[in-house]
């Protein structure tokens, strides 16, 4: 929800471009119809909004097991740089505008999606520039400034990059982390990652520095869905955080049981570290948990495994864990 808001707060600085007077002249050089944003709302609310509340259990249910093709979402995943639009340029300018108000330009919100792709493409036709844009909206530039979220921070780093090069460069952190060609290749073939997802995989795993990172990007690869994926990226940057950190020490290599990456601790004890706001034992989470439990205990482990999450427990899902046999931790 905080980076719905940040694209929400991105779409209507959009909106206000399109009523500047640069904005206009632009259409008028460029011959093009006015933009209507939000033109979709209430007509077709639904199909407009597309992935702005995630399907909470089909994530649930398809951690533990592979995925690829068995959800499909309504849209599909956006391409990545269409050939005519990366020759005129507007893919590189929509990722410029994309960077200077702190989204990822391949977002799964259509909304935003289809915002940035039409302000680039009277961009390009009409012959302004994203700073002119910009610095004619009321508060211009400070009001950008303010931007502060995670996907601000990948923009910049892959700023001027195109899809192709963010790729490639996730090979190479991947391959140095000894993944398999043909499994990295498989990851960054799934499009239900946009490449900045990629990216943050990659370089949370590399300031993570767990061996056997093959483990977790195999079974990343097999995300079908938004969801999916943009759980795989959540959990891999809480992995590699400051607050996992101080809170259960440096985590080492990926062990794979039971469909779910978890990791050692420096103590050579199992821990499931999730971006869970909130847990119930419901039947989607008996799924994955008690196969992981059933899973660990066929190793032969001597020490009880930690469930470690970022939100709440409800009371029967503390007592049903506990009663399983894990120890709980807390990264509030």
């Amino acid at each position: 929800m905080n980076e719905r808001l940040e694209e929400l707060r991105a779409l209507q600085i959009l909106e206000q471009m399109s009523r500047t007077t640069v904005f206009t002249d632009a259409l008028e050089r460029g011959a093009m119809a006015p933009i209507r944003f939000g033109r979709d709302f209430v007509s077709a609310p639904i199909e407009t909004t597309g992935n702005f509340i995630s399907g909470v259990g089909r994530t649930i249910r398809g951690v533990a097991s592979g995925v690829r093709g068995a959800v499909t979402d309504r849209d599909g995943p956006p391409a990545r740089d269409p050939l005519f639009e990366r020759i005129v340029g507007i893919t590189s300018t929509e990722r410029e505008l994309a960077a200077q108000l702190g989204v990822d330009p391949h977002s799964d919100y259509v909304p935003l999606r289809t915002g940035l792709a039409d302000v680039a493409h009277v961009s390009v036709a009409g012959g302004f520039s994203i700073s002119a844009a910009i610095s004619a909206i009321p508060g211009g530039a400070g009001v950008v400034a303010s931007y502060s979220s995670t996907g601000a921070t990948y923009s910049y780093e892959t700023e001027g990059l195109s899809s192709g090069q963010i790729i490639d460069l996730v090979m190479e952190k991947l391959l140095t982390l000894g993944v398999a060609e043909e499994t990295a290749e498989r990851f960054t073939d799934n499009a239900w990652y946009s490449p900045t997802d990629l990216y943050a995989v990659a370089v949370s795993l590399e300031n993570l520095a767990a061996e056997n990172s093959e483990g977790f990007i195999t079974l990343a690869a097999d995300a079908g869905s938004f969801d999916i994926a943009n759980f795989q990226r959540h959990r891999a940057e809480l992995l590699a955080s400051d607050v996992v950190r101080e809170s259960l020490g440096v985590l080492g290599e990926f062990v794979v049981v039971s469909g779910v990456a978890l990791n050692r601790n420096a103590a050579g004890r199992l821990v499931a570290v999730f971006p869970f706001d909130v847990v119930s034992w419901t039947y989607a989470t008996q799924e994955v948990v008690i196969p992981l439990g059933e899973g660990i205990a066929d190793l032969g482990e001597p020490d009880a495994p930690i469930f470690a999450m970022t939100g709440d427990l409800i009371p029967n899902a503390n007592a049903q864990l506990r009663q399983l046999g894990w120890w709980l931790a807390s990264l509030k």
